[in-house]
């Protein structure tokens, strides 16, 4: 697709890719300002997964830098300064199953659904709800 714009009265159109010129409405000829994608035509859609850094902090604050499973001590980030596994954040209500979370899906990330994991535990966790 080509998205265009007319200098006379600056209205846009979209149109097919094997359209090589294009007229407005008003008669001028229209000057392409850019060749659309599907990538930047559609709307992105609301990503609910992202957990700020600011949520993963309070997480391992509240969990005192452990493994809510195992109790392994853990680490923010790799250039953390101190020893331990990688934390992982991970949702008590599974991810995959927010369109069920009882405060609606787009609470899916509030902190009281969120808990710190080692990589080896949260991997075998999976997609299970475990407290």
């Amino acid at each position: 697709m080509k998205k265009w714009k007319c200098s006379n009265c600056f209205a846009e159109k979209i149109t097919e890719d094997n359209i090589v010129t294009s007229v407005c409405r008003c008669g001028e000829y229209l000057k392409e300002i850019e060749k659309i994608t599907e990538i930047n035509y559609y709307p992105k859609k609301e990503n609910y997964r992202n957990i700020t850094k600011k949520q993963r902090y309070e997480v391992l604050k509240r969990q005192d830098w452990k493994c809510n499973i195992c109790g392994i001590k853990l680490k923010y980030g790799i250039n953390s300064p101190w020893e331990g596994e990688i934390a992982h954040i991970d949702h008590i209500f599974p991810y995959s199953r927010r369109k069920e979370y009882f405060n609606g899906e787009i609470n899916i990330n509030e902190l009281s659904n969120l808990q710190a994991l080692c990589p080896k535990c949260n991997l075998k966790k999976g997609d299970k709800e475990v407290n």
